[in-house]
């Protein structure tokens, strides 16, 4: 008797659990669906014509509660090809010189669809990435800047706010 009780016990359990992985499942569809929409709604828009080769830009990166200390990194937009280990949006990354600041691995990388900006700060270096994502709006950005890779979770590391210098 007590076997078949632990083992109608272990039944609820698995199924139990197969209906929440089912919601987590349905909450990050949910969740990617919307993000999705946002890009393309962004995508649509014209790119600011701030948002050219050779213009500079500043990035600060505000940090989370408990995170390291705010960061500036400034760069100069490029119409050259960049790589990146990731697909992104469109085939084509284009590099950023480094002006300001520390990027700690490989050259940085972008790529921009209508109003929506992504940066890849660790550029070619694979499996351990650290990125900037938000939206262009004239002379300035907003977004966030996370890191995420191989066998660790994503991480914010605070919010980012650009503004075009020159």
């Amino acid at each position: 008797m007590l076997t078949r009780v632990a083992i109608f016990a272990c039944i609820v359990a698995v199924c139990l659990a197969s209906d929440a992985e089912r919601v987590s499942d349905q909450e990050f569809t949910q969740q990617w669906r919307g993000e999705q929409k946002h890009h393309e709604r962004l995508a649509s828009e014209p790119t600011p014509r701030q948002w050219q080769a050779d213009a500079i830009w500043r990035f600060v990166t505000a940090p989370s509660p408990g995170k390291a200390k705010l960061e500036v990194l400034t760069f100069r937009v490029t119409d050259q090809v960049g790589v990146s280990c990731l697909a992104g949006w469109k085939d084509v990354w284009r590099k950023l010189v480094v002006l300001e600041g520390h990027v700690a691995f490989g050259s940085p990388t972008y790529q921009v669809e209508g109003r929506a900006l992504q940066i890849n700060l660790s550029g070619d270096m694979c499996d351990a990435y650290d990125f900037i994502r938000g939206v262009l709006t004239d002379g300035k950005f907003e977004g966030e800047r996370t890191r995420f890779g191989l066998g660790s979770p994503t991480e914010v590391v605070g919010t980012v706010r650009g503004s075009l210098v020159q």
